[in-house]
């Protein structure tokens, strides 16, 4: 078994969209790319980024948060 310690390993960080690309990403690619000594580790773009910037930087996003918003009165403004 590697380590990601090992000098010769190469640790990517991939910043996935969901948790379904998260999980993809740990179950389908990591493994395929860790006999060739790349260590993929993936987070989660909103975590790292924040809603709140992810919201006030692209107008899709911040469209389909205003839609939830109008379906709950108890969603977070």
């Amino acid at each position: 078994m590697y380590s990601v310690e090992d000098p010769d390993m190469v640790r990517v960080v991939v910043f996935a969209e969901g948790q379904t690309e998260e999980q993809f990403i740990k179950r389908v690619v990591a493994p395929a790319l860790l006999p060739s000594m790349v260590f993929l580790e993936p987070q989660l773009a909103a975590e790292r980024i924040t809603l709140e910037v992810i919201e006030k930087n692209c107008p899709h996003f911040r469209g389909w948060m205003e839609k939830l918003r109008k379906l709950s009165p108890h969603w977070p403004q």
